[in-house]
């Protein structure tokens, strides 16, 4: 699923979705297992997550919001 993503989807984007990767797991561990976190790990999802939200965030101010993933210096 990765590298089919890796194929449609910009490589930032990617990359943002597979650091959040460890977030979605330890909430789904959570809902579905009925696992609990604890304070270290809560403390990894909460920077996980606000390091996402400032790439993402961070993108838009340099203006690469409308750029796919096209490969600099390669012609076709």
């Amino acid at each position: 699923m990765e590298f089919t993503a890796l194929r449609r989807l910009p490589a930032r984007v990617v990359g943002v979705l597979q650091s959040l990767e460890p977030v979605v797991a330890g909430l789904a561990g959570m809902a579905l297992l009925a696992e609990t976190l604890t304070v270290p790990q809560w403390a990894a999802v909460g920077c996980i997550s606000l390091a996402s939200i400032g790439t993402v965030a961070g993108a838009d101010r340099r203006g690469t919001r409308g750029t796919r993933g096209t490969r600099s210096g390669v012609c076709r």
